[in-house]
């Protein structure tokens, strides 16, 4: 199972989770590839879908740098998860903490143009359902409508309906 897909969208940079903790095998090369694009100026900005699953504090520390230099929105139903954005922004980092149902708000935050969200919310959705193991789920042909209720809707339930 994996733990966690990773994309780049232009100079935004997706994350989502699976319902476990990240194995050090997928988060290794994604830091890497995160902390190269920032310092090559291709990125600066994340977007983080999670139900709570998140990096150990091993794996937080490699982010350290490039956390810095990127400015990053969590959409989570996780009240951890919020405190722990919050606390990071005590430190100065630009991050911020969305619920699920304000996906909407987490791309403002990014500022994502209202016509550039229906591909970001299109790779969201097929790395969610992929995640979840639906990997022949037609997210071209959805709308932007059920594109959102894919993005919020947790992880477990998805993997429950496709199980």
């Amino acid at each position: 199972m994996k733990s966690l897909q990773y994309e780049r969208h232009e100079s935004l940079f997706l994350l989502v989770h699976a319902t476990i903790a990240p194995l050090d095998e997928e988060w290794y090369p994604y830091a890497e590839t995160l902390i190269k694009a920032a310092e090559a100026g291709e990125s600066d900005r994340l977007l983080v879908l999670t139900d709570g699953a998140g990096p150990n504090a091993v794996q937080r520390e490699v982010l350290q740098v490039a956390n810095s230099q990127y400015r990053v929105a969590v959409v989570t139903g996780s009240r951890i998860g919020r405190g722990i954005a919050t606390a990071l922004r005590w430190f100065g980092t630009d991050i911020r903490a969305f619920p699920p149902s304000n996906v909407e708000g987490a791309l403002s935050f990014l500022a994502v143009e209202p016509e550039s969200r229906t591909p970001i919310l299109r790779k969201l959705g097929r790395m969610r359902l992929e995640l979840a193991g639906d990997s022949s789920a037609d997210v071209a042909a959805m709308s932007q409508s059920e594109l959102m209720r894919i993005a919020s809707t947790p992880q477990a339930t998805l993997t429950r309906r496709l199980g």
